[in-house]
């Protein structure tokens, strides 16, 4: 009947979107094994429970900002100033209303959506949303699995776009360590108090790189980069950054 055909979506569903991890696996596999794996990564964990999600996604160099109930998570994902990359709701949070938490999320936002018992709707709404979906209960492995998925699917992997605007530019050490924080969007002041520099070596060192990378200001260089990860820019670009490089 109906039911049985519901439970067959959701093994289908699980089968295709999670890792295989057995018993013994799990039981060997500690939590350090995920260590810098969501590093630097803001995300929102919207739940009411008291559970193991926070620490594990702490100790996976993730930065979690917490909401407890599903006023506070709607606030929270609309703020620009939080950054966030993932937002992770718990839907059987009480006011929990998925579609609602959609429409309200940034196109760039990933969306793992948590619940004790999924429905075949509700896989439905999170997969057009090219979201994932995790059992409340699951273990580490697979919570961790559904997060850097739908991160990942959201926009390009910083660490590799850094890298090869390294290697493309040959960009000595700290004006490679620059960039990587210019693409989070990190301002003079910021970069400074992480790399223990003074906000005038800072400034000075985005001026040797926007002479390393050919263009006048950093937003220019960083576009640039976007389109040699293959990202097609929405408006006309200028500083040449459609320049051959």
């Amino acid at each position: 009947g109906r039911r049985e055909q519901d439970r067959e979506v959701l093994r289908r569903y699980n089968r295709f979107q999670l890792p295989v991890v057995s018993r013994n696996m799990e039981n060997t596999m500690s939590n350090a094994s995920f260590a810098n794996f969501l590093k630097a990564v803001p995300i929102l964990l919207a739940t009411h429970e008291e559970d193991q999600h926070a620490q594990w996604l702490m100790e996976a160099g993730a930065v979690v900002i917490r909401a407890r109930s599903a006023t506070e998570a709607l606030e929270r994902i609309q703020d620009d100033k939080l950054r966030l990359l993932a937002a992770i709701l718990n839907i059987d949070m009480p006011g929990a209303e998925l579609q609602r938490f959609i429409d309200a999320m940034p196109a760039h936002c990933a969306l793992v959506a948590m619940t004790r018992e999924g429905t075949p709707q509700l896989i439905e709404t999170v997969r057009n949303w090219n979201g994932y979906f995790v059992s409340s209960n699951a273990p580490v492995a697979d919570f961790m699995f559904a997060t850097s998925a739908a991160v990942s699917m959201r926009g390009p992997d910083l660490t590799r776009l850094a890298a090869r605007a390294s290697q493309m530019w040959r960009l000595p050490p700290q004006q490679a360590r620059l960039l990587y924080y210019n693409l989070w969007s990190y301002s003079d002041q910021e970069i400074a108090d992480e790399m223990k520099l003074s906000v005038r070596t800072v400034q000075q060192y985005q001026e040797e790189l926007r002479k390393r990378t050919g263009v006048r200001t950093k937003h220019a260089y960083l576009r640039r980069l976007l389109t040699v990860a293959g990202a097609s820019p929405p408006l006309t670009m200028s500083d040449g950054a459609r320049q051959e490089r």
